[in-house]
């Protein structure tokens, strides 16, 4: 019994052979990366024809992978499409056998990220719960170190450049594995005090701590 309009695409896209056509697409991909996968271990290979990609979602650590995932589904999806458009303004000007496969192969991939999609938009859904109670206990634990701090500014650090950065925007804008890193590396300044750059990054960016008695 179809519970939903998502379960009930699911259900129309098996019965077109959408798994089929995944698998297809996947040892089509192997096939094509073998040469690359040939002098590697299996273990090795394994890892490089499992890891996230278009088709796969590879390792989750943690919501944002999938959530990455997800927008990868969604480009792909507008690749095919743009891929579709001139098969279908050729059609128009008369039957082609190429672009009649050319329209099918697009529209499958099409099908294929949106039947993805779905499934992944349900791994998100079962995740989320947990993951605010996590991020929440971190952002919590965060705040709480830095209030132990005398008056200080954080600065993300790069070769050319430091950039002032406020603990509210480091929060909003690193994933929860960053703000673990943070927080444990928070945790070990205050155990230390004898270090001015935190042991973690901010994207390629070292994450500096300042205190404003120190002057700058």
């Amino acid at each position: 019994m179809v519970k939903n309009r998502e379960d009930f695409e699911l259900h129309l896209y098996e019965k077109i052979g959408i798994k089929h056509f995944k698998t297809f697409v996947l040892k089509l991909r192997d096939l094509l990366l073998y040469r690359s996968a040939s002098k590697m271990t299996d273990e090795e290979r394994h890892d490089f024809l499992n890891s996230q990609s278009n088709y796969n979602i590879g390792k989750i650590n943690s919501m944002e992978d999938v959530v990455k995932f997800k927008k990868m589904l969604y480009l792909n999806a507008s690749i095919h499409s743009l891929a579709m458009i001139p098969c279908l303004f050729s059609l128009i000007n008369g039957i082609n056998l190429f672009f009649i496969l050319c329209t099918i192969i697009n529209l499958y991939c099409i099908i294929l990220q949106r039947y993805n999609c779905i499934r992944v938009n349900k791994i998100i859904k079962k995740m989320t719960p947990h993951y605010e109670r996590q991020r929440n206990e971190v952002k919590e634990e965060l705040e709480k170190d830095d209030a132990l701090l005398e008056e200080h500014t954080y600065k993300k650090v790069s070769r050319k450049n430091e950039i002032p950065i406020t603990l509210e925007e480091i929060i909003n804008n690193s994933s929860i594995e960053d703000l673990k890193k943070y927080r444990e590396s928070l945790k070990k300044y205050l155990e230390e005090e004898n270090q001015e750059e935190l042991d973690n990054t901010f994207g390629s960016k070292k994450l500096k701590l300042e205190f404003k008695s120190k002057g700058n």
